[in-house]
């Protein structure tokens, strides 16, 4: 082996590196420093000049090369799709049964959970309900992607194996998930999600929801579904106001867990008139009130108080929520200053917002205000504190859980995604606590919840260093 002056080796004729080539006729002069590598490579792969080692497989120089394709179905020509959407195709090919993909899409229930959806949940029952819980996207990657999809589909076929070892027969299974997995291959559905999704899914039954907070990962399949994960977002009395403002317009809306939405109030400039407020104390002559433009405070002022008018009169004059500002700082300073609303929040969502998304307005209205709703919160847990030397408050699950099923139970508190498993007879009153989930057993702790909300009482469901006491349960007692 030859080696020039720059310290080039150039291998000779016939050697593996530059076969039956001269150099300057396409072989690459070798560089030093992959000598080694190459050494390595030919003493792994050879046994002797032109003899492969017994462990290298060589395939066949006629082999079919587009074999998988016509395997799968797609024939020899390629779909020419990327990987992850043939991927999901194959899945419905060759996984999914017709029963499941032809199934009609679950109801969703929409905007925040009221007591009567809750109550409907609830009342459903059997050896096979089966709920399903997964944090979702609304942007980014993971949408394009199809991730939450695939995470979806796990989860549905983990529910098949559970329900395989509950005894329910394959046809059935197919005709119980198939709901959920039509909205498994719709992938238009992925692309327009919030935070979590949560699906319910019973014979006869099925339902899902988009969930504004993303929930803990989940899946149960009971006697009951597991509607503990439901408290903390979607049975809350946390609704808000939103008022954007800018020079030339002036929006309303209103928000609460599920999002926001606008609500028309006649007389307000919008963005397609330059019509000033229709208000009767402003003189129909008077042509500043169209819109703020260069006009002096006093008119800005005005302009604003015209507007606080009205909404006092249509909306607000009756409501006892926050409202809070979203708009350009001096605008909001001077609107607080004229405002006759006084739940009007102290803080603003400052900066010109009369172009935003909604509902990115109305995350950051609900990040100002969460000290606000913690504020509840914070008066049970000191309530709880405060009576905790007497007999309304435990920790301990053998009183918690009949305390909720007699209705005894003010307020609930729980440990997020934890469960405890058992049964309790409410006619002779004996509860029995089981380690582990079984075929004749349910989780106590979603059994409470259940019961504390449908008799009136409300539930906090916290992260585990959040709770009041030492215990995945406490409660406050009526009596």
């Amino acid at each position: 082996m030859g080696k020039d002056r720059n310290g080039t080796f150039h291998p000779g004729k016939g050697k593996p590196s530059g076969a039956n080539k001269e150099e300057g006729l396409g072989a690459q002069a070798t560089p030093p420093e992959k000598m080694n590598e190459y050494n390595e490579m030919t003493e792994k792969y050879t046994s002797g000049p032109d003899e492969l080692a017994p462990n290298v497989h060589l395939l066949h120089p006629n082999r079919n090369t587009s074999k998988a394709n016509t395997s799968r179905g797609y024939g020899t020509k390629t779909s020419g799709k990327p990987d992850h959407e043939k991927e999901q195709e194959d899945n419905a090919r060759n996984r999914v049964p017709a029963a499941q993909t032809d199934a009609a899409p679950p109801e969703e229930l929409h905007g925040v959970l009221t007591k009567d959806d809750f109550s409907q949940l609830a009342s459903i029952s059997g050896k096979y309900c089966v709920s399903i819980y997964i944090p979702t996207h609304e942007s980014g990657e993971a949408v394009n992607e199809l991730s939450d999809a695939v995470l979806f589909k796990n989860k549905l076929q983990e529910a098949e194996k559970l329900l395989q070892e509950k005894g329910l027969k394959q046809p059935d299974i197919a005709k119980l998930l198939g709901p959920g997995y039509a909205l498994a291959y719709d992938n238009g559905f992925w692309r327009s999600q919030l935070a979590g999704l949560a699906l319910f899914l019973a014979p006869g039954f099925s339902c899902f929801m988009r969930m504004p907070a993303a929930p803990p990962e989940q899946l149960v399949v009971n006697t009951l579904f597991q509607l503990s994960p439901l408290a903390p977002a979607m049975l809350t009395t946390e609704s808000f106001y939103l008022l954007v403002i800018s020079r030339h317009t002036a929006k309303l809306f209103k928000g609460d867990a599920s999002g926001m939405n606008e609500i028309k109030v006649a007389g307000l400039p919008d963005s397609t008139t330059t019509n000033r407020p229709e208000d009767p104390g402003i003189a129909s002559g008077d042509t500043n009130y169209q819109g703020i433009g260069g006009a002096s405070n006093n008119n800005s002022a005005a302009y604003l108080k015209a507007i606080d008018d009205i909404l006092f009169r249509e909306v607000l004059h009756n409501e006892n929520i926050p409202l809070v500002l979203a708009g350009p700082e001096e605008l909001t300073a001077l609107y607080r200053s004229v405002t006759a609303y006084a739940q009007l929040y102290p803080e603003a969502v400052t900066g010109n917002r009369e172009y935003e998304d909604i509902q990115a307005l109305c995350r950051q209205a609900r990040t100002l205000l969460q000290p606000y709703f913690n504020g509840e919160l914070q008066k049970v847990k000191e309530r709880y504190a405060n009576q905790s030397a007497t007999g309304l408050t435990s920790s301990i699950v053998a009183d918690v859980i009949p305390a909720a099923h007699y209705g005894q139970v003010d307020t609930l508190f729980v440990a997020n995604n934890t469960q405890t498993w058992g049964t309790f007879d409410e006619m002779n009153n004996t509860l029995r606590v089981d380690d582990d989930m079984t075929g004749d057993n349910e989780d106590l702790l979603n059994k409470a919840v259940i019961k504390t909300i449908t008799n009136g009482g409300q539930v906090f469901t916290l992260e585990r260093e959040e709770m009041p006491a030492d215990s995945p349960v406490a409660a406050l007692m009526r009596y």
